[in-house]
């Protein structure tokens, strides 16, 4: 936890101008505090002698300091935002409600801080509030909801009539004092990372787009910093066989690294990075072949960059971790290995580092870490070191540059045995197996007869996989088979992708998929079954605004549902009966429901959340009706996810893939499929087809002709 703080010392030209002099920041950790009033216990002793004797001056000057007691006195309020519009929000806000009479806005108001070992300053907007005693604490709730910082800048300074800044130091010198007596004058204010990022997105913008400009004036180490990446990329591509088709260049200025090493193994790069003017820089430098390798070019800053689900064989960062705060490289690393491919990706960091403690270069505004710090980022970030080596061929003078290949095994899979007991009476009770523990949770399979069957001896159960737990989701794969001991040659197999589990939230048996075994028998009757199943996630949310924290207990897990919930947290926060209602359907487990009986504003708002917090939970019930909807909203990001789904899913029929790919113009599955159907034998598509219809009783004068045509039925046998 950090303390902070923030003084202002502030000097008077008159009872109503006054002039901002200086702010200092300072931000350390409780553990710190002690040992900084050991090594300046003498500074500190200074400060409280100075501010005693202002205390006795004053007391023996002729201040008339304002009367504290009348809540109808006038009073100043002084505060400091990072930005203009943030101060006209906040001035809003007050004014509508009545709270203040009049606001000053001054801009440009140059503030200077300690930080990173050296002294910095931003320019910030300064807030003069104009209001009486009594309005105070209305105006300083209102900062503190408004404000980005979490303790921010507020100063009341109740106005008097003769000496105004004798009144005002007389009134604050016991606040300074006790302020001083703990940290000596030193003030502390939560860090202020977006002026920091500001500063390094504005240096970037002035550095030229080419070699030299993307090494900081350092283009002759090019040729030994590639010949090095490409000799590693080599070796880890022989030791683990892993696909090359997709690779994201994180920090990617005009294609450097995409040019000279990741063009040269992978089918398509995506790029990132915080200056557009590279991006589009990037083609012409690629050249027309190289060119054709680029997908999508994203124009974001790393800290806010959120990359897709499940999409990666590569993701490198190179000379760019540093311009990320620790807390916002631990979350860009855990989205970054969300975006892996499961035991088929990896992250590659390459960065220079400290020999020993992390500092901050003034001029582009980074950081150079140490690697014992850098490693413990990954270990935060739940990633597994896979290699790790330090680049020798650089001239000695140059910081030392170490590379460090991280995977991300994702989900483990347990096989759980279980055995029940089932007396058929069709009476419609339910039988349920053996609890299976697993990562502190309970599973099992429940079976349900199926009544009504004209034929007593008709042997009919529903079964269903089952996980209880209280208000958690689980987003699991699972394949659940059962065989019986009469039946010993009949095997029942249900295959479930991203099946959202919470029994107690789903307590309806249709809400679940069922595998429904059916034979020919006397009851009783023993069943003997096994699951396999891989969990993605297991959940706690612990803070409503879209911080979650994911129990890490036996096993790994991906970021699925997490961020569904912290999108529906999101949607929650929105001050609207409609999703207050959302947020509580949802977690009651109906899912269809979710997106029902809403209004189209407050639809576009859901699908845009969704898309900007995450992945949703796609899944073969609910994916159709969320690319209906994002196809009428216009959400691409959506329909990519939908498409991307499709073209992983194992549980939609090949003909439904093909139908949803011409009605929804989804050319990437479109040409996926039709790549596909060309490497198989002819009769590969009509078997899909001619089981396609048996299973959804569907005729062939009801298929589209295109969808006909692709899986090679000519025109000349379809009866209309």
């Amino acid at each position: 936890m950090r303390v902070e703080k923030i003084i202002f010392i502030v000097s008077t030209v008159g009872p109503v101008e006054m002039r901002l002099l200086s702010c200092s920041y300072l931000s350390m950790q409780f553990s710190e505090i002690y040992d900084f009033i050991c090594d300046h216990y003498i500074e500190i002793g200074a400060g409280v002698a100075a501010l005693l004797g202002i205390s006795w001056a004053v007391g023996r000057g002729t201040a008339m300091p304002p009367d504290r007691h009348n809540p109808d006195s006038f009073t100043i309020v002084y505060s400091t935002v990072p930005s203009m519009e943030v101060g006209k929000e906040i001035a809003r806000a007050l004014l509508s409600r009545k709270d203040a009479a009049c606001i000053n806005l001054i801009p440009n108001v140059v503030s200077m801080f300690n930080w990173g070992g050296g002294i910095d300053e931003s320019e910030e907007v300064v807030l003069i509030i104009k209001s009486t005693k009594k309005q105070f604490p209305k105006i300083n709730a209102t900062i503190l909801e408004k404000h980005p910082y979490s303790f921010p800048a507020i100063l009341e300074i109740p106005t008097g009539i003769r000496n105004f800044y004798l009144g005002f130091t007389a009134q604050f010198t016991p606040m300074l004092l006790i302020e001083a007596g703990v940290f000596g004058f030193r003030v502390m204010n939560k860090e202020n990372k977006e002026a920091e990022y500001t500063k390094a997105a504005e240096y970037w913008k002035k550095v030229t787009a080419d070699l030299d400009g993307m090494l900081g004036g350092l283009g002759y180490l090019h040729e030994a910093d590639v010949e090095h990446s490409k000799s590693f990329l080599n070796d880890l591509c022989t030791e683990y066989h892993f696909p090359t088709k997709i690779a994201l260049d994180c920090g990617c200025g005009v294609g450097r690294v995409t040019k000279s090493v990741l063009a040269e193994k992978f089918d398509k790069i995506d790029l990132v990075d915080v200056t557009e003017r590279f991006l589009i820089t990037a083609p012409s430098y690629l050249g027309p072949e190289l060119s054709s390798k680029i997908g999508i070019k994203y124009c974001c800053a790393l800290q806010n960059f959120h990359p897709l689900f499940g999409m990666y064989n590569i993701i490198w960062m190179q000379w760019v971790s540093g311009q990320l705060h620790d807390d916002d490289l631990k979350e860009f690393l855990i989205r970054c290995k969300q975006a892996l491919l499961p035991r088929q990706g990896f992250i590659v960091l390459k960065d220079n580092i400290s020999p020993n403690d992390s500092y901050y270069d003034q001029v582009d505004h980074s950081w150079t870490r140490g690697r014992d710090a850098l490693l413990e980022i990954f270990k935060e970030a739940d990633l597994s070191i896979v290699a790790e080596s330090k680049l020798t061929s650089f001239p000695k003078n140059i910081c030392e540059v170490r590379r460090i290949v991280a995977r991300w095994m994702g989900s483990r899979d347990y096989v759980v045995e279980f055995e029940l007991d089932y007396v058929l009476n069709y009476d419609g009770s339910a039988v349920e197996s053996n609890a299976i523990v697993v990562c502190d949770r309970q599973w099992f399979v429940v079976c349900h007869p199926v009544v009504g069957l004209s034929d007593c001896c008709q042997l009919a159960v529903q079964t269903r996989l089952v996980s209880v737990h209280t208000a958690l989701d689980v987003l699991a794969d699972y394949e659940l088979t059962i065989i019986s001991e009469r039946y010993p040659n009949d095997n029942y197999r249900l295959v479930a992708e991203y099946e959202l589990m919470n029994d107690q939230y789903t307590p309806e048996k249709s809400s679940c998929r069922k595998l429904v075994i059916s034979g020919h028998g006397q009851p009783p009757v023993r069943f003997h079954g096994t699951v396999q199943f891989r969990l993605r996630e297991l959940l706690r949310v612990f803070r409503p605004d879209l911080t979650v924290e994911t129990e890490t207990h036996n096993f790994a897990f991906t970021n699925g549902s997490e961020q569904v919930y912290a999108n529906i947290f999101f949607l929650n926060t929105l001050d609207s009966v409609y999703f207050s209602e959302l947020f509580e359907r949802y977690k009651r487990g109906v899912r269809r429901d979710v997106l029902l009986n809403i209004n189209y504003d407050h639809l576009l708002i859901f699908m845009t959340a969704l898309c900007r917090y995450g992945k949703p939970v796609l899944d073969s019930y609910n994916f159709d009706l969320l690319l209906q909807l994002a196809s009428e909203l216009k959400v691409n990001k959506m329909i990519q996810l939908a498409e991307m789904y499709l073209m992983k899913s194992k549980t939609v029929p090949l003909v439904r893939k093909i139908e949803f790919a011409l009605q929804y113009n989804l050319m990437e599955l479109l040409k996926r499929l039709h790549h596909q159907l060309s490497l198989q034998p002819p009769m590969t598509a009509l078997n899909a087809l001619h089981t396609y219809l048996h299973d959804s009783g569907e005729s062939l004068d009801h298929m589209h002709p295109t969808v006909l045509s692709l899986l090679g039925v000519e025109e000349d046998y379809i009866v209309y």
